[in-house]
């Protein structure tokens, strides 16, 4: 996953996942010093979105995500923001 460090401390770390279940696990890629924000969009190409995404769980390296959509072609875009090292 790609990470940037921003002018004053803030970490960045982004990705896409495919959520062809309704439970996945995102890796950060990096870890935060502090739970980061963590924002999703739902990406699928057949068409809209059934059901909004929710956080299950989060900590500084991970967080799960869960929703009743799940296809080979539904993905979701995430991006968090916080603390760095």
């Amino acid at each position: 996953m790609p990470v940037a460090v921003l002018p004053g401390g803030k970490k960045v770390a982004w990705g896409k996942v495919n959520k062809n279940s309704t439970e996945v696990p995102i890796s950060f890629g990096t870890r935060f010093t502090t739970e980061p924000i963590v924002s999703l969009t739902a990406e699928w190409v057949s068409g809209g979105v059934g059901k909004v995404e929710t956080i299950k769980t989060i900590n500084v390296e991970n967080c799960i995500i869960w929703s009743g959509n799940a296809a080979a072609n539904y993905y979701v875009n995430w991006i968090a923001i916080g603390e760095g090292t």
